[in-house]
This record gives structure tokens, sequence and C-alpha cells, in this order.
């Protein structure tokens, strides 16, 4: 019989993520700046899909419902269904 074993690893930290006024992204710690979202940015009430493209690169960013403030959450929620 063979043994099957599972680990449990926690999720690393995103990546800080900044969303400008005039409505493009940043990721400092990447030194991305002025991304816009992508096509393939997917949202639900407990997960959010970043796609954040641009000229300096791109990056998909997978966010939790958990890993965010309740206040941060739902302001990221609001803006992303009014994107």
């Amino acid at each position: 019989m063979a043994a099957l074993r599972w680990a449990v690893l926690p999720p690393d930290d995103p990546p800080g993520v900044v969303l400008r006024v005039d409505g493009t992204w940043d990721v400092p710690s990447r030194g991305l700046t002025a991304l816009r979202l992508g096509c393939g940015t997917r949202y639900t009430r407990l997960w959010v899909k970043l796609e954040l493209v641009g000229a300096p690169g791109s990056i998909d960013i997978l966010l939790l419902a958990d890993q965010l403030d309740a206040t941060a959450w739902a302001e990221l929620q609001r803006r992303l269904r009014a994107a």
C-alpha cells in the first residue's frame, strides 16, 4: 500500500499593488508601473485574478478575500465592477 502525504502551505503574500487615480496600476516590488487591466482579469466575491499589462511587462496576481481587510476588499470589488 502506498502512503500518500499532503502538505498544506500558506500562500505567499501577494506583491503590493497600487491603483492610481488615473486608473493605472503599479506593482512597485516588481518595478512595474502604469499597468492596465488585461482581458484576463476575473473576479468573484471571494477571489480576484488581476491580469496587469503594460509596456514595462505584465503580471498575473491572485488575491483571496481574506488577504485584504474588509474595507480594502470592498473598494477593490467596487473599482473592478466600475471598470
